[in-house]
């Protein structure tokens, strides 16, 4: 445990450093904490061992305590483009017309209806943002969304450095991609 926390300032310098912007639209950051904002969480545990922490909640309680008017849709990332969209939509008509909406996607690329309905959002929702956990080849499949971001993790130290760049507290960085991204 002490080993772990000596080097804790080491490790959230690297996730920090590995969260790459490959588009920003005007205005789009930073969102102040009270920001009301709908965030498409995918569960991930459906897919991989996670962590205690990711079992039940995922990205999700991050949001919610960076952003308490931030209201979290939890999908399942191989679920089809209705099943996912007809849980997003919900929320965005419950939600105030000002809300942000955040899509945290999980391998889209892979899965085609993850994909096809974070393009209709984001083509339906001015201001959208597009944070893609794990790798980055959702930004190229996705560009309907103003504010393209990859994370390359989806572990707690990555979901806090994504929301630090949200929040502002982290400078945009677009340098240093280790693959070149392609639009669709």
């Amino acid at each position: 445990a002490r080993l772990a926390a000596s080097h804790a300032p080491l490790v959230a310098e690297a996730h920090a450093r590995a969260v790459l912007v490959d588009a920003t639209g005007d205005g789009d950051l930073p969102l102040p904490p009270e920001t009301p904002l709908i965030v498409a969480c995918p569960h991930i545990a459906s897919l991989v061992q996670v962590e205690e922490e990711h079992r039940d909640t995922g990205p999700a309680a991050q949001f919610l305590e960076a952003f308490p008017h931030a209201r979290c849709v939890v999908y399942e990332p191989k679920a089809t483009r209705e099943e996912i969209l007809l849980r997003l939509q919900e929320a965005l008509t419950q939600s105030c017309p000002d809300a942000r909406t955040v899509l945290l996607s999980y391998n889209a690329h892979i899965f085609p209806g993850q994909e096809q309905a974070f393009k209709a959002i984001a083509a339906g929702r001015q201001g959208t943002i597009l944070a893609a956990l794990r790798n980055p080849y959702d930004l190229a499949g996705i560009s309907e969304a103003s504010t393209r971001i990859a994370t390359f993790g989806f572990r707690s130290p990555d979901i806090r450095s994504l929301i630090a760049l949200l929040l502002g507290r982290l400078p945009i960085r677009r340098d240093g991609w280790p693959v070149r991204l392609r639009q669709a």
